[in-house]
């Protein structure tokens, strides 16, 4: 496989090309779903994770700042997306 068919997100782990999925972690801004986002981004996951309020900065920040040291100490970079998904809100759970 020549590096231009290698998927973005593949992992070479010796001899073999590992495909990464997305791993979505519901609270993510919380004391464990922070964790286990740094966990997951240090092993190579690609990371959705879920926060009440996209707005609410004090919460969102300290997430973007984990997935920049992770890139920092990885020398890649990782991968965090961030989504709103408040569970009292009724809009979407149809979809």
């Amino acid at each position: 496989m020549s590096k231009s068919n290698i998927p973005k997100y593949a992992i070479k782990h010796r001899y073999q090309f590992f495909f990464v999925a997305v791993v979505l972690v519901t609270g993510a801004s919380g004391y464990l779903g922070a964790h286990c986002v740094r966990r997951l981004l240090l092993d190579g996951y690609k990371v959705r994770g879920t926060v009440r309020s996209l707005k609410n900065i004090a919460k969102v920040r300290p997430l973007y700042e984990l997935a920049s040291s992770v890139s920092a100490e990885m020398g890649q970079e990782a991968e965090l997306e961030l989504i709103e998904a408040d569970l009292e809100i009724k809009d979407g759970w149809s979809e």
